[in-house]
């Protein structure tokens, strides 16, 4: 793959100067012969849109009414698509078409909002490559498709401080690391997953290195809601008896943390439990200074004497969790969200005082392992009378 940022000089040009552009903008809109109406920008080309980007824009019927959130898509007598506009007629984006690839001028000025693509299609309307510059990032991808199937996508990114009245092109310079494979992984029922895979500086890749996941199909009867809900049934019903067979002798407990991380969440998946000793408070370990930081800091804590740090094996559990953090990587971490919820919901309707020596104000939540990410809100949701004994005490 070439790098040639240089192919986006001309249409640069024609963005830089609002004379240019509107003369540009005022030909395409001469050239629309019909109007389509959808729910979003359709002018963007990229395969596989939806699984990347979660864009579910759609094509409304030809008698549909204007809605608010509605784009309105102008095209030429030759089917092409010249313009876009919102619903109250602002300018998304027009095209210009010459024999080899199709310009895109995105957005009107002033320079921070500047977007230019430049779009090469082969001969079944496939995208092959898309040159793009927006507020001074640029990249380039080249597509390769094989049977009619998208098989992988070639990409360089690039930035650029842009200097008027000239700039000079072949002066850019490619950003490590940023030369990227995305391979497109298909099974008989479609695409089963997307992987980021980065280039060495001498132009390889190694495939036995793990790439990065960008998109992965969900089982059939899966959702990230019903593996979050599978999740916390499990670890909520495995807690009790897991916490009664690794108590201490003698020791009294201020809280039963459950510990994910915030920073890698996948790292820390499935949680862990810490059951928090209430000497510790008073120790030379846990200075009054830091007290309102370390009692809810489990990576502080698990290295302290007379805290329990517990962790699952269940193998159920496991293989779960590691389905949920690879829905995780694609789909986001509500899911995840959803499930410590339920499991502190679950423990809180537990008689812990029949299992353990508590104190009056004894804790059960959901903690960032860092401690980075202050409990204080979940604390306090769980007992107001709790939260009153805590902050008396000094520990919130």
């Amino acid at each position: 793959m070439q790098f040639q940022p240089s192919l986006l000089r001309d249409v640069y040009a024609v963005i830089d100067d609002p004379a240019s552009f509107a003369a540009s903008h005022n030909a395409a809109a001469k050239r629309v012969v019909t109007w389509r109406l959808a729910t979003g920008d359709m002018s963007i080309a990229e395969p596989y849109g939806k699984e990347l980007y979660g864009d579910n824009a759609k094509w409304k019927k030809a008698d549909a009414k204007l809605g608010k959130k509605d784009f309105r898509h102008g095209f030429d007598a030759n089917q092409r698509l010249a313009l876009v506009e919102t619903h109250e007629g602002e300018h998304v984006c027009h095209f210009e078409y010459t024999d080899s690839h199709a310009l895109r001028y995105g957005h009107s000025p002033p320079i921070p909002n500047r977007c230019v693509r430049r779009l090469e299609f082969d001969a079944q309307s496939r995208l092959v490559r898309h040159d793009m510059l927006y507020a001074g990032h640029g990249c380039q991808r080249e597509y390769t498709w094989e049977n009619g199937v998208l098989r992988s996508v070639e990409s360089y990114s690039w930035t650029q401080n842009w200097k008027h009245p000239e700039t000079d092109w072949n002066e850019i310079k490619i950003e490590a690391p940023t030369h990227i494979r995305q391979d497109y992984v298909h099974d008989d029922q479609g695409l089963f997953q997307i992987v980021d895979r980065y280039f060495n500086e001498d132009g390889t890749i190694d495939m036995d290195a793990v790439g990065h996941l960008v998109y992965l199909r969900v089982p059939d009867g899966v959702t990230p809601s019903s593996i979050a809900n599978d999740i916390a049934r499990i670890v909520s019903a495995q807690t009790k008896t897991l916490v009664a067979n690794n108590i201490l002798k003698d020791a009294t407990y201020y809280a039963l943390l459950i510990c994910y991380c915030a920073e890698d969440p996948v790292a820390g998946w499935p949680p862990f439990l810490l059951l928090a000793n209430e000497s510790v408070l008073t120790s030379k370990e846990c200075p009054e200074t830091e007290l309102k930081y370390k009692a809810w800091a489990p990576d502080e804590l698990r290295t302290m004497k007379g805290n329990k740090e517990i962790h699952f094996s269940d193998p159920e559990l496991i293989d779960l969790c590691s389905l949920h953090s690879q829905i995780m990587l694609c789909h986001g971490l509500s899911s995840m969200k959803l499930a410590l919820r339920q499991i502190v919901t679950s423990l809180r309707e537990i008689n812990w005082s029949e299992i353990i020596n508590m104190t009056t104000d004894f804790v059960i939540a959901s903690v960032d392992n860092t401690g980075e990410i202050d409990p204080t809100k979940d604390i306090k949701a769980q007992s107001p009378e709790v939260f009153k004994r805590l902050r008396q005490r000094g520990l919130i």
